[in-house]
């Protein structure tokens, strides 16, 4: 008589899913795709002033992470990347002094009659609010997937 319990198991072979994440299989070929849309939308989400951070993206990857997984990225490697991606928060200081009318100065010789040196002046500006374009080209895409990035380190 039966008992009302059944065990099945079931093995899967495993290289086949292996396959899928090695080069040229199918997860690989679609974070490639995933990877190629993410780079286009974050050229069109990019601040636009001189152009050159909109011209600094770079692709790395795709790159295994394990037996079942795949990594591939987009960044920006313009060094004022991180400052308009994050955001600032001022008063930030020129390193160049500037003289009283805000240009450089010419050689800060000794001013006082007792030999001291002229004041220096720094500019300053307050800092500007994050415009995280990368995060948002990434959500662009990724939403269509069941995935949302909030916060990337």
């Amino acid at each position: 008589m039966p008992t009302g319990r059944f065990i099945a198991k079931v093995q899967v072979y495993n290289p086949a899913i292996q396959s899928l994440f090695r080069p040229g299989g199918e997860v690989r070929e679609e974070a490639k795709k995933i990877q190629s849309e993410v780079l286009a939308r974050a050229r069109i989400r990019a601040p636009k002033r001189t152009g050159k951070l909109a011209n600094s993206h770079a692709k790395g990857g795709p790159i295994d992470t394990g037996l079942y997984g795949v990594r591939a990225s987009v960044g920006n490697v313009a060094r004022y990347a991180e400052y308009v991606h994050g955001g600032t928060y001022g008063p930030i200081r020129s390193r160049r002094p500037v003289d009283r009318r805000g240009r450089p100065p010419g050689k800060m010789g000794p001013a006082a009659p007792y030999g001291g040196f002229t004041n220096r002046y720094f500019t300053e500006v307050s800092g500007q609010e994050p415009n995280p374009w990368l995060r948002r080209a990434a959500n662009d895409v990724l939403l269509r997937y069941g995935v949302q990035v909030y916060d990337s380190d």
